[in-house]
């Protein structure tokens, strides 16, 4: 959807002039997803899926996500990756510092043409770590959005 927008600028004479610009690119569609139940990170030596999105293989994405991780048992480090199942769009790491603590990690990232769905996947040093689904009642601890934006 082509657009024209016009704004202005001072100009270094003190006068305002128009900027006029082409906007070629509008988000066409947009998806969220959130983690409906606690995801046990169960086995140190495996990745497991967390928020996921079904957005198709065409396009340019734009995702933005969440995973709030807690342990009950004790301190952990979790590492998560934004990906499409091939493609790591964005990594982080967090520590949970004592037992029941949450902490969030959040990763965005642009992907073209993506060969999966797009979802966040985390591994834990900890058999008690969990992807959070409802630890503080708003049921959106856990949340991944896409939007194609070209």
């Amino acid at each position: 959807c082509d657009s024209l927008v016009t704004q202005k600028f001072l100009r270094d004479d003190g006068q305002f002039a128009p900027i006029v610009s082409s906007a070629s690119s509008a988000v066409t569609t947009l998806l969220t997803k959130s983690t409906t139940a606690a995801i046990n990170l169960s086995s140190t030596a495996t990745t497991f899926t967390g928020p996921s999105v079904a957005q198709g293989t065409a396009g340019v994405w734009l995702a933005i996500g969440n995973v709030t991780i807690t342990d009950s048992a004790a301190s952990n480090q979790t590492f998560c990756k934004l990906w499409d199942g091939t493609t790591i769009i964005d990594s982080g790491e967090a520590r949970v510092t004592a037992i029941n603590a949450p902490v969030t990690i959040s990763l965005s990232g642009v992907i073209s043409s993506p060969a999966g769905n797009i979802n966040i996947s985390c591994v834990s040093n900890s058999a008690n770590a969990i992807i959070a689904a409802d630890l503080f009642g708003y049921a959106h601890d856990s949340t991944i959005t896409v939007m194609r934006i070209g």
